[in-house]
Parts: structure tokens; sequence; C-alpha cells
């Protein structure tokens, strides 16, 4: 992600430009309740996911034991590509 400043340097707002958007993932750094970063999870659990693994053996196999963490990433949706027409 590139970040653009606007036309004054000075000012406090950044936008930032999305360059591929395939990468545009939101998926929370950490888990709201424990707060254990869950963010590197989350690429290869949607992979293996895709490729038909079983949600529970991928979970334990990336160490997300609690079921707070696994909360964060069973219910999380992409919803970023929906969004870019509205920015």
């Amino acid at each position: 992600m590139d970040a653009v400043l606007g036309r004054d340097s000075r000012s406090r707002t950044v936008k930032y430009k999305q360059t591929n958007k395939e990468s545009g993932t939101m998926i929370p750094v950490r888990c709201f309740t424990c707060g254990k970063i869950i963010s590197t999870a989350w690429d290869e659990f949607k992979e293996r996911k895709a490729a038909g693994e079983d949600p529970k053996e991928i979970l334990d196999s990336l160490g997300l034991e609690r079921y707070c963490c696994r909360r964060m990433i069973l219910s999380h949706k992409e919803i970023i590509n929906e969004l870019y027409p509205y920015q």
C-alpha cells in the first residue's frame, strides 16, 4: 500500500492507494478479546480452506487454540472488493 499525501504536505490526512486489489486484506491484526496477533494466519487459512481442507485442522495446525481467535478467523468476511467503487 502506498501512502499518497494531499496537496498540503502539512495535512494530517493520508490517503492510501491500493496497488493490488487482491492483496487488500482487511483482517484485524489482533484478536479483539485476547490481543493475540492473528493476521499472520489469515492468508494461509484462506488458501488451505479454498483447497478443501477442514477449517478445524487448519486452525489447529496454525496454533490458534483459543476460541476467541478461532472466531475472529472463521467469522471474517472480506468486503474490501465490494467497497472499492465507493472510494
